[in-house]
């Protein structure tokens, strides 16, 4: 038996196109145990989502990128 807690990552890929079909838009939303990330793109952004997923879970981390 595991007691490990679950957590649900749901990554939800959109793409919208403008009125007259000339541009479009796209990206990913990603949702922690049923709570959406503000940005619409955070999906696509490998640092902001795990930022995202561990503040979700409760942690405060710091993100160094090189």
């Amino acid at each position: 038996m595991s007691d490990k807690k679950e957590v649900v990552i749901t990554f939800t890929a959109w793409t919208s196109h403008c009125a007259d079909g000339c541009c479009t838009d796209y990206g990913t939303e990603l949702t922690v145990n049923g709570i959406k990330a503000e940005s619409p793109y955070i999906g696509d952004n490998v640092a902001q989502s795990i930022e995202f997923v561990l503040q979700q879970l409760g942690y405060a981390p710091i993100i160094n990128k090189e």
